[in-house]
C-alpha cells in the first residue's frame, strides 16, 4: 500500500509540474496543457512503479 501511495503522489507531482510548464507557453491552449500533463503524470507514475518493482530489488542485493 505504501508503494501505491508513492506512485499516486508521483503522478500528481508529474501532472502539476508538466501542466505548469505547458500552460505558461504562449502557443499552448489549456486542452493541450492538460493532455500533456496527463501524459507526464502517467509517465512519471509508471517509471516510479517500474523502478520500485525491478530496479530497487537489484540495487539492494
Amino acid at each position: 500500500m505504501k508503494n501505491l501511495n508513492k506512485t499516486i503522489l508521483s503522478f500528481i507531482a508529474g501532472f502539476i509540474i508538466t501542466y505548469l510548464l505547458f500552460i505558461f507557453r504562449a502557443e499552448a491552449t489549456q486542452e493541450l496543457a492538460l493532455t500533456n500533463a496527463l501524459g507526464g503524470g502517467i509517465g512519471l507514475a509508471v517509471g516510479y512503479f517500474l523502478y520500485e518493482k525491478y530496479m530497487k530489488e537489484d540495487s539492494s542485493s
